[in-house]
């Protein structure tokens, strides 16, 4: 069974990426104090099982590529349940 699956940014940065502190899964926001994962360069696969065990309790700041955004991405059930 797939599940639907989309990436949305209801409120974007608009910080400069290229003044964030270069960290291992982005870079540092001085601004916000938060780390920001840049998923620019992940393949869909990578994106999924980032996200697969995110919940909206976590939220996760990130720079994303514009064809990243607002589109379907399939997740295959990768531990069915029965």
């Amino acid at each position: 069974m797939q599940t639907p699956f989309q990436i949305q940014v209801s409120n974007p940065c608009h910080e400069d990426w290229t003044n964030f502190t270069p960290t291992p899964e982005g870079g540092f926001c001085a601004s916000c104090q938060k780390n920001v994962v840049d998923f620019t360069q992940m393949s869909d696969a990578q994106l999924m099982a980032f996200f697969r065990n995110q919940t909206s309790e976590n939220a996760t700041c990130g720079r994303f590529r514009e064809s990243q955004l607002e589109r379907a991405y399939q997740l295959e059930e990768w531990f069915p349940t029965d």
